[in-house]
């Protein structure tokens, strides 16, 4: 019989803020409004990113993607 390979599942990559809290916008940029922030020991995961590598999306609050900074 010809073995059958069956993949691992990919790892979800998150975000986990060690202290303080981080804002969470609508857009990529300071420019975009404040609609959460995300406190200290909450995973969130990433779900894409701008051209730049500055922004990260991140899934979910309320149901909808926001974004972060990446630094």
């Amino acid at each position: 019989p010809t073995p059958t390979y069956t993949p691992a599942p990919t790892a979800t990559p998150f975000i986990l803020v060690e202290s303080g809290y981080v804002a969470l916008r609508t857009g990529p940029g300071p420019d975009y409004p404040l609609v959460a922030q995300l406190g200290p020991g909450i995973p969130i995961a990433i779900i894409g990113r701008n051209t730049q590598g500055t922004w990260h999306e991140v899934c979910c609050v309320n149901g909808f993607s926001v974004w972060v900074a990446s630094s």
